[in-house]
């Protein structure tokens, strides 16, 4: 008998174009996720200021602008009085012409989050209400959080090395028992530790943990960020080849050798 009339190939060969059908008839899937991203906080709309600021910092981290996905928050701007002042195509504009990707904007006024819609940029945190005469944007208040559940931390006992990326979730501490080389990436929903040096970038507390702390042995970082904040390092930095710490205070970054 050949393999054409085996009546289990036959049975085999049907549920798989069944399967492969099924599957064809359902084009993408959608899923809800958390991915670290980084926050542009605006404080002055003043385009001729962001540009020179952006231009400085693309000069002192050229890598860290190279299509990287931003939110826009607008909170520090969102009372201005002069709705004309937010030129949302002109910063949107701006911002991809750096490197820079904006895909969703926050926390501002009614009249800014509609010129980003406007724009082809996504809202966060709230919605422009369609009825006729509503002006005001609906604002959700924000989720209840919940208790961060912590889980052992993720130790990686070698080298980081350039190109890589290192994340520990579910709210764990990273553990590096060697050096993170320039280039390389490490993130962490808590605490980062580096036995070693801190050659390239390392981001804690990804998820808005802004106890979170960065230690390392000998600091030659390219940035460090806690909970959305950073600082870029240039060659001559103070705490440079030093055990050092990173930490959050007031929402500024503190350097502070250990």
């Amino acid at each position: 008998m050949g393999w054409s009339e085996s009546p289990t190939c036959r049975l085999t060969t049907g549920r798989v174009r069944v399967m492969m059908s099924e599957k064809s008839e359902v084009p993408f899937i959608l899923k809800g996720g958390l991915e670290p991203m980084t926050i542009l906080r605006i404080n002055r709309l003043d385009i001729g200021s962001i540009e020179a600021h952006l231009e400085e910092k693309v000069t002192r981290a050229p890598e860290m602008f190279n299509n990287t996905p931003v939110i826009v928050d607008l909170q520090p701007v969102s009372e201005e009085e002069d709705a004309t002042s937010f030129d949302a195509s002109a910063l949107f504009s701006l911002l991809k012409l750096k490197g820079l990707i904006p895909i969703a904007v926050r926390n501002g006024n009614p009249h800014q989050l509609r010129c980003a819609i406007a724009a082809g940029i996504g809202v966060l945190e709230g919605r422009i209400g369609r009825n006729e005469g509503q002006t005001e944007a609906t604002i959700a208040p924000p989720p209840a959080q919940e208790p961060l559940v912590k889980y052992a931390a993720k130790i990686v006992e070698q080298q980081v090395h350039s190109g890589r990326q290192v994340y520990a979730d579910q709210g764990r501490d990273l553990i590096i028992v060697g050096s993170v080389s320039a280039g390389a990436e490490v993130l962490a929903d808590g605490c980062i530790h580096i036995y070693g040096a801190l050659r390239g970038r390392a981001l804690a507390g990804v998820k808005g943990d802004s106890l979170a702390r960065i230690f390392c042995h000998n600091m030659a970082a390219e940035l460090v960020s806690i909970a959305g904040s950073y600082q870029l390092f240039e060659d001559n930095s103070q705490h440079r080849a030093e055990p050092t710490q990173v930490f959050l205070e007031d929402d500024r970054i503190i350097v502070k050798s250990i």
